[in-house]
């Protein structure tokens, strides 16, 4: 959707028209490439968690798939260390933590730390 409106403004006539609003609006390009870069890492950093440390396997009784263990459960994939929410809290700090690291490297600006 952000994509859509950044689209949409840089096509906007005053954008175009080589003013100073089209030179500070194509110098945010960088925002969207830090946007991006947080999704995708997000989205990585959560498969891998999940794979390897929740737990999900197979209700023969109920014939669908589950993360938790029981007697009529076949193990898939996973520990039994985090469920869903634990491993989305796990991913979304570790996301945040990188990108508040390389953003201002993406960016240009001096790091704070």
């Amino acid at each position: 959707m952000g994509l859509v409106f950044y689209l949409a403004g840089a096509l906007h006539p005053a954008l175009t028209s080589g003013s100073p609003l089209a030179a500070l609006a194509a110098s945010e390009w960088r925002l969207i490439l830090v946007g991006g870069l947080a999704g995708t890492m997000g989205s990585i950093i959560d498969s891998l968690l999940g794979a390897t440390i929740q737990f999900t396997g197979y209700n023969k009784i109920k014939q669908k798939i589950t993360g938790t263990p029981g007697p009529d459960v076949d193990y898939i994939s996973g520990l039994s260390i985090l469920d869903n929410n634990g491993v989305n809290l796990v991913s979304a700090s570790v996301t945040a933590s990188l990108i508040a690291l390389l953003t201002p490297a993406i960016l240009g600006i001096p790091s704070p730390l």
